[in-house]
């Protein structure tokens, strides 16, 4: 009878436990540093309705939310970023950095190990992806606010190096396509003895412009790659 007493209690007291664990898995943290607890929250609009969360019949406006967990993942707002507009983004990676996106593919969790696959998609452009550290407001993953966090770590030195070394190339890049370009330009327009060539020019800048647009693709592409890298390196030293 005691046996039987003292597994009914067990039963009961994981029940409550189990309950009580449901209930607080969802909150709501406001931009004031507050954080309330409930039981469900909901995300309502309509016709002539501002939309807000609504956490067990209470209101909260979207303005006033850093961060809200439904159930189904933290997801940030990203307003300081969009100029007052809110906006959440779905974490995708936990550690030291948190990795947050506002496309749909947000609810799926990554490794480190496909951590690039982030950048690549069409779908998941680095421009739509966002981070913090802790419970901090999120910034776009540039490298520019990546390197303000991290710079003293020993162990991205290396990569940042990398970074800075394709950066400088993509500028030199950039300055001597475009100063072709104006040039050629100018060239045309203002010396009337060199507009019977402008059959010629143009097509020879398109020809050097169609190699320099698949060079600065891949820049871009190896920029993506090293922030991916920056990223890891940070969360798994």
């Amino acid at each position: 009878m005691k046996s039987i007493f003292t597994s009914l209690l067990f039963i009961v007291t994981t029940m409550c436990f189990c309950q009580t664990n449901a209930v607080h898995k969802n909150y709501i943290h406001l931009f004031s540093d507050s954080i309330i607890y409930g039981s469900h929250i909901s995300f309502d609009s309509g016709f002539m309705v501002e939309a807000h969360l609504n956490m067990d019949e209470t209101k909260y406006r979207l303005e006033d939310v850093k961060f809200y967990n439904s159930g189904n993942g933290l997801k940030g707002n990203v307003m300081k970023e969009t100029h007052g507009k809110a906006l959440f983004a779905h974490i995708i990676l936990e550690g030291k950095i948190n990795l947050f996106q506002t496309t749909q593919r947000s609810f799926d969790s990554y490794s480190y190990e496909s951590l690039s696959e982030i950048f690549y998609s069409k779908k998941n452009e680095l421009k739509k992806s966002y981070f913090n550290k802790g419970m901090g407001e999120l910034k776009k993953t540039t490298f520019k606010n990546l390197i303000a966090e991290i710079e003293d770590h020993p162990m991205c030195t290396n990569t940042i190096q990398k970074y800075q070394k394709v950066n400088r190339i993509s500028k030199i890049v950039n300055t001597v396509v475009g100063g072709l370009i104006v040039s050629a330009i100018i060239e045309i327009t203002y010396n009337p003895k060199r507009q019977h060539l402008q059959q010629y020019i143009i097509p020879s800048l398109l020809t050097v412009n169609i190699p320099t647009f698949i060079y600065r693709y891949s820049i871009r592409k190896k920029k993506e790659k090293l922030i991916s890298e920056l990223i890891n390196t940070y969360n798994r030293n």
